[in-house]
């Protein structure tokens, strides 16, 4: 948790608001699996995919990117410092690596919750 606050730290204000959009998205999908009954309740499933163009749409929204080149970086960034991984089988699709309780302290300490 502390690496990835120091991470996230580093980037952006934009770059923040991406992961800040990332978790939010993991948290509605992870309720979504929880829901029906595929998650096994709580934090403690295993990880959900978010949708690459859903997580582009939210960011342009909020102004947070102008254009996918620049979610793009930012999304590579996150790779490289194991926040997230491209799911193989769908590549669309995005698998963030921290647990949901994770996420929580991660927002807490870059102060975004």
């Amino acid at each position: 948790v502390d690496a990835a606050v120091m991470f996230l730290k580093s980037l952006t204000p934009n770059g923040r608001g991406v992961f800040r959009a990332l978790a939010k998205l993991e948290a509605a999908a992870r309720a979504e699996v929880d829901e029906s009954g595929g998650g096994g309740g709580g934090g403690g499933s295993g990880p959900v995919t978010v949708s690459r163009e859903v997580l582009y749409t939210k960011c342009r929204a909020a102004f947070v990117v102008s254009n996918p080149a620049a979610l793009d970086g930012v999304l590579r960034e996150m790779v490289d410092h194991e926040v997230l991984r491209v799911n193989e089988a769908a590549p669309d699709g995005l698998i963030v690596l921290l647990g949901r309780v994770a996420i929580d302290q991660v927002l807490v300490g870059i102060g975004e919750d």
